[in-house]
């Protein structure tokens, strides 16, 4: 008896999850997509360079997971990216509208895309003019402004860095 209660509040408890979590899944050949975010590289001097956010002690891409007002995974790695880059990956005079529409015109060009089966993860790799490495790194500023949490960030080579789960395996 009391072993079928157990088991009816582990069933309750799934399905409660299931409610409280009202994020899309989306689909990417056939596998379920429930992240995704870009990471934004350019070319110096032959070597490829990776804009790299560090928070506490790892470095990661610009994204997170999906929400209910996303429409697609593309949508979600471009807010994703918009929030927090503060809406400055560009130009610091821009608005997160003008930085949403630069990316998206850039996503929709061309761009290279790669799947984390583990973590249902959507990297978008964002290919960018190298004049980007002249911007100030300054106009992110030292805090993603919607949660803020602190960050900053930085042009790397990818070498021995210690990388958010979700970009683990992923060629970078």
């Amino acid at each position: 008896m009391c072993r079928s209660v157990i088991n009816k509040t582990n069933v309750d408890n799934h399905l409660f999850k299931h409610r409280v979590d009202n994020r899309p899944t989306f689909l990417y050949q056939n596998s379920q997509v429930r992240a995704a975010g870009i990471l934004v590289y350019t070319y110096r001097n032959g070597e490829k360079m990776l804009l790299f956010r560090k928070i506490d002690e790892r470095f990661e891409d610009m994204g997170g997971k999906t929400e209910k007002g996303d429409l697609n995974a593309k949508e979600t790695a471009i807010r994703e990216c918009v929030e927090e880059t503060n809406g400055k990956l560009f130009d610091v005079s821009h608005t997160h509208n003008q930085c949403y529409n630069i990316i998206k015109n850039i996503i929709s060009n061309n761009c290279e895309v790669e799947y984390n089966k583990k973590s249902k993860y959507l990297l978008f790799k964002l290919n960018v003019n190298n004049n980007i490495l002249k911007k100030s790194m300054k106009r992110f500023g030292l805090e993603e402004k919607t949660c803020n949490k602190k960050h900053y960030y930085k042009w790397m080579i990818k070498k021995d860095i210690k990388l958010h789960p979700r970009l683990k395996g992923l060629e970078l």
